[in-house]
């Protein structure tokens, strides 16, 4: 159990005491035994560090972490904390307060000092202090906890409580390790890019292990184009990214291959584990947002499908996220009969000339009524459950459900009954004389089909990202038999980039070398 001085406690996290009435002797002589986040489980001589959470806020409990004897709170809501103590019957001066600007970084600095010094004190000693995690999509927990049960065996060993593994459990883990210490087992998890590298800033590791990925760990991406309008009528062009916060992962193609005969159903099994467990997997919604008038001369064609729109124009605003928290209780009721269609849109949202989009509004309905049945919509994977159903459609196979037979079935109707309302919905449209239309259709300044492929192999790639690719198309270009369209692929990806079109050719012709293993001396 980690134990310090408070006056210590203040100097590692970079922040401001307020001190509790007393004098300064009684300051100096406070020790910290403890680290908390949770006012339920505060034990005497604890530090309770108040987070400001989506649904709460730690701020609040501080009294209550007080009456179970914390010693300190670390806040950065000073005057919120003081009125809270005020209200539950304390003197705002009863407790030790340590103000900081962000205590979720503040408690990172803490266990970022704490680990160095004890690392320092254990190389005084002659001794060393390992420090070892484990990330990726699944197994975190199941292959820490049998490390930490190895270990244990051995030395002193900590290791994280349940799952924790983000820029709050991490840290206190860290801070739960003493002079004692040999091994500290970490876990980590990500949230967004960038994250493990922030936790192992906190804990620079001595070991690692970076276990199977899947589903949780890839970015999901809107591709077409869309259409907002606001209350005020105002249109807007959209594009819809999923970024994942479990961050990036990958598996090479030696890897997927491997897994793809080990394993076939990995991915599927992973998502399902990972919420059984309650690891829910989520993702942040973001959209790039054009102003109606840019469309039309934009430098490069923003109805279409195949181009992204450079972030430096239309940089993603975050808006929402999407989480996994429960799993299909009957697979073919709720995954094989639910039918996506981006013909299904809600007030506010409208089509756009993109024509991949435009095609398959029409589309995708149809093919649902083939696969599924006529009524399809009516099935409780794929009916609304916000709002009452009212449309016009009558009978057809498979229906069980209808309106009664009193309510008109057209509109306008003098018998009242369901209608549209147009003025809720928003004037999705654009310009029908072929102004706008047209554009859909036509090349613009920068629409050729390599310009953004080159940039992403020659900017935005890093060695390691174009390495891998160059293997991957070569395993599928070598893979053809037609020496004449082996060729047209070379000139495909010689027009992306010459030099990831001669990699490629290069990669090709080394694995169709024949090979000299085995050969007479």
């Amino acid at each position: 159990m980690m134990t310090r001085n408070l006056l210590e406690i203040v100097a590692m996290c970079g922040g401001v005491l307020h001190a509790a009435q007393g004098t300064a002797d009684s300051v100096r002589a406070t020790t910290v035994t403890g680290v908390f986040t949770d006012s339920r489980k505060v034990a005497p001589g604890g530090l309770f560090v108040a987070i400001a959470g989506e649904h709460d806020d730690g701020h609040q409990f501080v009294p209550a972490a007080a009456r179970a004897g914390a010693v300190a709170a670390l806040v950065h809501d000073l005057d919120g904390v003081r009125s809270a103590l005020a209200d539950a019957g304390l003197a705002p001066g009863s407790l030790n307060l340590i103000a900081v600007s962000d205590t979720v970084e503040a408690l990172g600095r803490l266990a970022r000092a704490h680990l160095a010094d004890l690392r320092e004190r254990a190389a005084e000693q002659g001794r060393v202090l390992t420090v070892a995690a484990m990330t990726g999509s699944v197994g975190k927990t199941t292959t820490k906890d049998l490390t930490r049960q190895i270990l244990a065996a051995q030395a002193p060993t900590i290791a994280p409580a349940a799952s924790f593994n983000n820029e709050i459990g991490l840290p206190l883990t860290v801070l739960r390790a003493d002079e004692t210490t040999r091994f500290l087992i970490l876990e980590m998890g990500a949230s967004a890019p960038g994250h493990i590298a922030y936790l192992t800033s906190i804990a620079p590791l001595d070991a690692a292990a970076v276990l199977v990925v899947g589903h949780a760990h890839m970015d999901g991406f809107g591709s077409h184009t869309y259409q907002w309008i606001n209350a005020e009528g105002e249109r807007f062009w959209v594009k819809y990214h999923f970024k994942t916060e479990q961050g990036n992962e990958f598996f090479t193609q030696a890897q997927a291959d491997e897994m793809a005969g080990k394993d076939a159903d990995f991915h599927r099994r992973d998502l399902r584990e990972a919420i059984e467990r309650g690891d829910y997997p989520a993702w942040t919604l973001c959209v790039q947002i054009m102003p109606y008038e840019d469309a039309k001369t934009y430098r490069i064609n923003p109805f279409d499908l195949t181009k992204v729109w450079p972030h430096s124009d239309y940089p993603l605003i975050k808006v929402g996220r999407m989480v996994l928290d429960r799993n299909p209780q009957n697979f073919f009721a709720e995954i094989e009969q639910a039918a996506f269609s981006p013909s299904n849109f809600v007030p506010g949202i409208a089509a756009s000339p993109d024509k991949m989009l435009l095609g398959r509004i029409f589309s995708y309905p149809d093919a649902h009524r083939y696969r599924i049945g006529t009524n399809f919509a009516q099935l409780p994977v794929n009916a609304p459950h916000a709002a009452p159903v009212n449309n016009y459609s009558h009978d057809g196979s498979m229906r069980y459900n209808f309106n009664d037979p009193s309510v008109p079935t057209y509109a306008p109707n003098s018998l009242g009954g369901p209608h549209a309302d147009a003025e809720r919905a928003g004037e999705g449209s654009w310009e029908s004389d072929g102004e706008l239309v047209r554009t859909a259709y036509t090349l613009r300044a920068e629409d050729d089909d390599f310009s953004q492929a080159r940039t992403l192999y020659e900017v935005t790639m890093d060695d390691a990202q174009r390495e891998r690719l160059v293997s991957n198309i070569a395993g599928h270009v070598g893979a053809v038999r037609s020496d004449e369209i082996r060729e047209r692929a070379f000139t495909y990806w010689e027009n992306v980039h010459p030099e990831l079109g001669s990699r490629v050719r290069e990669a090709v012709a080394a694995a169709a070398a024949p090979s000299s293993c085995g050969a007479a001396a």
